[in-house]
């Protein structure tokens, strides 16, 4: 989950007539749009073998697959347990911000931050949240669309 929000605005709001806290909630709605532009997409398919940790996680393996909870080879979207992880992204604004999730269950483990992503899909190209995030606000991205949304508001008022 990446949470997008305006922080210290008091002393900054006062000076202006505008209520802003619509612009910059859609301002946020805007970032994490394209934060999810660039979160979503899913890499080429990898076949790389992914060897089993425990003998506890290859006895769980194979008994899921005996009772047809899993399918090998695995088919995105398709295969027994997927919870079409690219249609499940939400943005949910909020007061002066905004929150981009995914409501798979497993999407911590595809997407999450360093540390939480499974090594199996850091290697085969999945983008965590926190590269995303930080590509968009490096790039400048963040600010020109907040920018921009407080902009037209001002320009209206």
């Amino acid at each position: 989950m990446i949470d997008i929000e305006a922080k210290n605005l008091e002393r900054w709001l006062k000076r202006v007539s505008v209520d802003l806290e619509g612009p910059i909630t859609d301002g946020a709605v805007g970032i994490a749009a394209a934060i999810q532009h660039v979160i979503a997409p899913y890499p080429p398919v990898s076949r790389r073998p992914q060897p089993f940790k425990s003998v506890r996680q290859r006895r769980g393996f194979f008994a899921a697959l005996r009772r047809g909870r899993i399918e090998v080879p695995y088919r995105r979207g398709r295969s027994p347990g997927s919870e079409t992880l690219g249609r499940r992204w939400n943005i949910r604004p909020l007061s002066f911000g905004a929150v981009l999730e995914n409501r798979a269950r497993y999407a911590g483990l595809v997407h999450g931050k360093k540390g939480r992503q499974a090594a199996y899909h850091a290697r085969t190209g999945w983008v965590r949240e926190d590269q995303a995030k930080e590509q968009i606000f490096a790039s400048g991205e963040a600010n020109e669309i907040m920018a921009e949304s407080i902009t037209r508001a001002i320009k209206k008022g």
